[in-house]
């Protein structure tokens, strides 16, 4: 695939977008959530995965929760900001991360893993190896078959999980989030890309091997193509996840009004083509087929998954 070229586009021209999936809890027995987010997406055989939570509209009743389809299925305790935020589908097995009660736990066909982490961010696997990105004593760590590892010795978090050509890349930031963060990639274990000011988000590779990170640079959105870093947008803002679809790369994120509230970003290329409260206040993650672009986020009353076709 070509380098992406930056330019602008009129969305309206060549897009058509709507609401994909709004289902409420009545389905499970419990009362109708206020608020849904959803952190983590994976397609598997045409059958769409989200890992997030539902709550009545205080972080004090969020329930981590597993979607197949627009199903929802709780499969953690309600609790303070409690949440999944990562699925991955291998074969006939389903894993996902989840938060509970400040603990991170690995979820693998119902059944609850205890691996003594802080806080996990990311599930992948690869040729039967179980990796996981997240937290353990405040430290960015990296666990393989429930096995950590120390990413650094200061502060930091681990975020997302690649496995690429059999490297294994990780991404996160050392320091704290708060300031004085620097962004962090690590290929098998070492150091392999800093910058200072940041924070990286989601990480992909194209069929060609270019390299693409969502992040946060001097708390602008930010995409990094093989190193070199495009910014998204000019004003307070973050890119958490990028993915390809039809040769355009797209980076969704978190943007605010000229209130101060928050709000969805939807990026092609470089250029916002979404920032309307319809497809709710943050895009958290988004995956593609070859004829969907699938988006996930946050929002009231809906699980919030969009889907844009061409």
């Amino acid at each position: 695939m070509k380098p992406p070229h930056i330019r602008k586009i009129d969305f309206f021209k060549s897009l058509k977008y709507f609401l994909f999936i709004g289902l409420t809890l009545s389905s499970v027995g419990c009362k109708k959530p206020l608020y849904s987010a959803a952190d983590g997406l994976f397609i598997c055989d045409n059958d769409v995965y989200i890992a997030g939570s539902i709550s009545q509209g205080t972080s004090m009743t969020d329930c981590p929760t597993l979607w197949k389809n627009g199903i929802p299925q709780s499969i953690g305790e309600t609790g303070n900001f409690n949440n999944a935020t990562s699925v991955f589908v291998d074969g006939n097995d389903i894993y996902a991360v989840i938060n509970e009660n400040d603990i991170g736990y690995l979820w693998k066909n119902g059944d609850k893993i205890d691996i003594y982490a802080d806080e996990v961010n990311s599930v992948f696997v690869y040729e039967g190896n179980v990796y996981i990105a997240g937290t353990m004593n405040d430290k960015p760590t990296l666990w393989i078959n429930g096995h950590p590892k120390y990413l650094a010795t200061s502060s930091g978090s681990a975020k997302k999980i690649c496995v690429y050509n059999g490297d294994v890349y990780v991404t996160g930031y050392i320091g704290s989030i708060l300031g004085n963060s620097s962004a962090v990639l690590w290929k098998n274990g070492n150091l392999h890309e800093l910058v200072d000011s940041g924070e990286f988000y989601d990480i992909i590779f194209d069929d060609s091997g270019r390299m693409y990170i969502a992040g946060v640079m001097n708390n602008y959105a930010t995409l990094w193509i093989d190193g070199n870093p495009v910014i998204l947008e000019n004003r307070k803002s973050t890119a958490y996840s990028v993915t390809i679809f039809k040769d355009d790369v797209y980076v969704g994120g978190l943007g605010f009004d000229s209130t101060g509230r928050s709000c969805s970003r939807l990026w092609k290329n470089g250029a916002i083509i979404h920032e309307h409260m319809d497809m709710g206040y943050q895009i958290k993650a988004l995956a593609s087929t070859s004829d969907t672009l699938y988006i996930a986020g946050t929002g009231k009353d809906i699980i919030p998954i969009w889907k844009i076709t061409e």
